[in-house]
């Protein structure tokens, strides 16, 4: 679909996601199997839920926490902030 929408190439999509998302590389597909497993099962259990979930944050998001909390936060855990950054509190859950 992205390649459609904006008219580039694969290589140049690929070079786009790993210069955003490639320090997460050991992380990435093992968490956004996880994320896509929790949100198929809230569609089956609590669709409304999935509504809920908040986008990801960016590097200069996680970076202002970490400097505000002065720790810096796990790869893992980083990396799954970068798909979800949790949920909004509209629904139950």
């Amino acid at each position: 679909d992205d390649k459609v929408k904006h008219n580039v190439c694969w290589m140049e999509l690929f070079r786009q996601f790993y210069c955003d998302l490639g320090q997460y590389i050991d992380h990435y597909a093992e968490l956004k199997q996880a994320w896509e497993n929790l949100k198929k099962y809230l569609g089956q259990k609590c669709p409304r839920m999935i509504t809920s979930l908040n986008v990801g944050l960016t590097e200069q998001e996680m970076e202002a926490v970490e400097e505000r909390i002065q720790f810096s936060l796990p790869k893992d855990y980083r990396c799954s902030l970068r798909i979800h950054n949790g949920q909004r509190l509209v629904v139950p859950g």
